[in-house]
């Protein structure tokens, strides 16, 4: 099961085939949508202490750093182009 639904969706009567979110968009006739992250920060950057810890605290950090902002590419291209395909024949899309 994919996405961000509640379970307890179906013991309220969705259907059990709906089990994505394109799915269960359409049963209630919504909008298709999709969405992605675009990463600032690449795997190889040093992680910080802990949750939320800063990871810039001079201009010397900032330009070790540097090095590792912007990633590419810093989407799923694969996704992209999946849903550029999808929008040019039509269906809805925004992220």
């Amino acid at each position: 099961m994919e996405g961000c639904h509640d379970p307890r969706w179906y013991g309220e009567g969705l259907p059990a085939e709906q089990t994505t979110d394109a799915a269960i968009s359409a049963y209630f006739g919504l909008d298709d949508w999709a969405a992605d992250m675009i990463r600032a920060i690449g795997d190889t950057a040093p992680k910080p202490a802990y949750h939320g810890a800063p990871l810039v605290r001079s201009r010397e950090d900032y330009e070790q750093l540097q090095p590792h902002l912007w990633p590419e590419p810093a989407a799923n291209l694969a996704d992209l182009r999946r849903w550029a395909a999808d929008q040019a024949a039509g269906g809805a899309w925004c992220g």
